[in-house]
């Protein structure tokens, strides 16, 4: 059972979609906090984009239900969205204006009032300052991406839906834009971000939400989701044949280059572990040369989880 939905920015409550006789979402729940930054992470089909857009009721849903800020989307659409900003899909403008133009027609559509200045001051901090009065049809496929966020952060919405917002970024347009999302998050504004590039979300999500084939297969924070993921433990011996006695009577898989073992942590504290062998070895005379800790990244962490998923499904 889903929690009040005052408790959250937003709620989407088992939440399907059927298009043409195919399941597009099944079942779909999820929360996101206020004041926190959800990552929607999925590979490309997953359903991300389709459920983004039913949040902004862009599609309708077969059944379930979604609340921005408490009100319910498809009952009071006109309340629920007045919270909203969102980017969803490729962002669409007019080629013949400049930047600051396309945003001023925006602006004067909002029920907020919104001056030159405001505009003017979202363009910088979306990093546009120099092509603010650049027209549409020069800028590049980042520019754009940036004008999209700017669009969508015009009127200081309270939830911020940003479907791909990197695509197109390059490495200090990417570095800005998780600058320019912490700030938003720490002023209390409530983000979505959806990717299926796992790097783009480990550094910028507080809580993950994965999709695939339509389906949750994870919701909770970063560092939960990293647990599934196998941590390793490099060692390198002077004795490697004696070490590959120890390491099979401790029962533990390992692959062998040399005298240097690539060896998998049981589940638990992986410092624990480190110490336990470390100490076995010490107690057998085997020097230790290196021991390195290789904890789990989150795309092993992923792997794992969707491996893991994948053969449940199948039994």
């Amino acid at each position: 059972m889903m929690a009040d939905t005052t408790d959250y920015a937003a709620v989407v409550d088992h939440l399907s979609k059927k298009m043409h006789y195919v399941q597009i979402l099944k079942d779909v729940s999820f929360s996101v906090g206020k004041g926190r930054i959800l990552g929607l992470l999925g590979p490309n089909g997953a359903g991300k984009t389709t459920t983004l857009r039913i949040m902004v009721h862009l599609m309708r849903p077969t059944s379930g239900t979604v609340t921005i800020m408490g009100e319910d989307v498809e009952k009071d659409f006109t309340k629920a969205i007045m919270h909203v900003g969102a980017m969803i899909e490729a962002p669409e403008f007019y080629n013949y204006l400049t930047g600051f133009k396309n945003l001023r027609m925006l602006a004067d559509m909002s029920r907020t009032a919104i001056s030159d200045a405001d505009i003017n001051a979202v363009i910088e901090r979306v990093g546009l300052a120099n092509h603010g009065n650049a027209k549409v049809k020069t800028y590049s496929l980042g520019m754009r991406q940036r004008l999209g966020v700017a669009q969508a952060i015009l009127h200081k919405p309270e939830v911020l839906l940003l479907d791909e917002p990197i695509n197109g970024l390059d490495p200090a347009g990417a570095h800005d834009f998780r600058t320019l999302m912490s700030d938003l998050r720490d002023q209390g504004t409530s983000i979505v971000i959806s990717s299926h590039i796992l790097s783009d979300i480990q550094s910028l999500a507080d809580d993950l939400v994965v999709l695939q084939h339509g389906q949750v297969t994870y919701q909770g924070t970063m560092d939960e989701l990293i647990s599934h993921g196998t941590n390793h433990l490099e060692v390198t011996t002077t004795k490697p044949d004696e070490t590959v006695v120890i390491l099979q009577q401790m029962k533990l898989q390992y692959t062998r280059k040399e005298d240097t073992f690539d060896i998998a942590v049981p589940e638990g504290d992986p410092h624990a572990f480190q110490k336990q062998l470390a100490e076995a070895l010490f107690n057998t005379g085997i020097p230790v040369t290196t021991m390195q800790l290789r904890q789990a990244s989150l795309e092993d962490s992923f792997l794992a989880l969707t491996k893991e998923k994948g053969a449940k499904a199948n039994v």
